[in-house]
């Protein structure tokens, strides 16, 4: 009859340890979920706040290839061109890099353009009364 009983107390104190075992491990899993959650969470911030530095990139390299085709105006050259320069700068700690410095390359380009343009415009308008006479005395 002891026997009996050791061996149900042994059965009983066996099942309450694998009670406390699954107790643990299921508080154990539970402070893993948490802590994924919590990854999840800052990684959603992360990657929100990547994307929104993207689209830094990506304005940039818009911005730059319009400030190059619209380097015969100069205003319009000047705008597009430092918007594409400070976008770039914007975006440049963005997963897009790339972008970025092409907008700013870009707009330097635009900008050099622009000043190419412009100046040998005045030349000819000073020194001749239209751009036709400039090709037909040059």
């Amino acid at each position: 009859m002891n026997e009996e009983n050791n061996e149900i107390q042994s059965k009983q104190e066996n099942s309450n340890l694998s009670e406390d075992s699954k107790n643990n491990n299921n508080s154990q899993q539970e402070e893993v979920n948490t802590s994924n959650e919590e990854k999840q969470e800052i990684n959603q911030y992360t990657e929100s706040e990547d994307s929104y530095k993207s689209r830094y990139s990506i304005a940039s390299l818009v911005v730059g290839i319009i400030s190059i085709l619209s380097s015969c105006r100069l205003f319009a050259t000047i705008l597009c061109a430092i918007l594409a320069i400070l976008f770039g700068i914007t975006g440049i700690k963005s997963s897009k890099k790339g972008m970025s410095i092409a907008g700013i390359i870009l707009g330097i380009i635009g900008i050099i353009i622009a000043i190419i343009i412009n100046t040998w415009l005045s030349y000819v308008f000073t020194n001749y009364q239209s751009l036709y006479d400039y090709i037909l005395y040059n």
